[in-house]
């Protein structure tokens, strides 16, 4: 039988659901007015040259699904309501993300203005650029933690540093200004919704599905190594952020089992 939902992490009503992408819809008809969505990205794509690149490498490094999936590994064993929204609003992203990616095959900044006219950090894409896939991960994350926060300041931080992963997609030539608005309301929406399917639906909460969930964070730990890095730039960050993940996990793993076993 599957145990209580946290009773802390409280799913957002319909005006916290809808605040971020209302306010996305709203800067994306401002930048569409404009015609601003080339330009836009003409600024931010220019800021590594003051900066350097390795801020906004790492900055994307942090909006990579893997990454997400690695770092909730610390709620493995200890809060598993919410690792089990955001496993539910992590498919949610996966269910929705790539089939629109698909759908509307937005070219990206280096196909449309040329590579040699941009700044470029790292692997030089070229299509399925809207929605962002980094800015919907890490607004989905934010709004799946906002719930865990208890005061003003974390939250802010914590939006401020997804504001910061969206915005890297321009700075590193990956991504247009609309392609992060429409992430950042779409991974919002994800990962609210991921928090009412968690209070509602309650499998991965059972005494044996919460192995099954928790194993997803040490898979995406995993991938962060595994898969291939396009920056030298990026992967000791990569290896930083797995390893961190697999020993928060290891030691999540340990608590599950501890749970389970049969007193003495």
């Amino acid at each position: 039988m599957a145990t209580d939902p946290d009773p802390s992490l409280t799913p957002p009503g319909w005006t916290a659901l809808l605040s971020v992408p209302l306010l996305a819809a709203g800067a994306a008809a401002g930048v569409l007015a404009a015609d601003a969505n080339v330009s836009l990205f003409r600024v931010v794509n220019a800021w590594p040259l003051v900066t350097g690149d390795a801020p906004w490498a790492s900055l994307s490094v942090l909006g990579e699904g893997a990454a997400v999936l690695s770092l909730a590994a610390v709620l493995i064993g200890r809060r598993p309501a919410a690792l089990w929204a955001i496993v539910l609003g992590a498919l949610l992203v996966a269910l929705t993300l790539h089939p629109l990616k698909d759908l509307l095959g937005v070219a990206r900044p280096a196909h449309v203005l040329g590579a040699g006219s941009i700044h470029i950090v790292g692997e030089t894409l070229s299509k399925r650029s809207f929605p962002s896939g980094h800015a919907t991960a890490a607004f989905a994350a934010v709004a799946l933690l906002l719930p865990l926060m208890r005061r003003t300041w974390p939250r802010v931080l914590l939006l401020a540093l997804a504001c910061l992963v969206a915005l890297s997609r321009l700075a590193v030539g990956a991504h247009w200004p609309l392609d992060v608005l429409a992430g950042a309301a779409l991974g919002w929406l994800c990962g609210g919704a991921g928090l009412h399917l968690a209070r509602r639906w309650r499998w991965g909460l059972g005494p044996r599905a919460r192995f099954v969930v928790a194993l997803l964070p040490l898979l995406g730990a995993a991938r962060l190594v595994l898969g291939n890095s396009d920056s030298l730039d990026r992967q000791p960050l990569h290896w930083l952020l797995s390893a961190t993940g697999l020993a928060a996990g290891l030691a999540g793993w340990r608590l599950l089992l501890r749970r389970d076993s049969p007193p003495a």
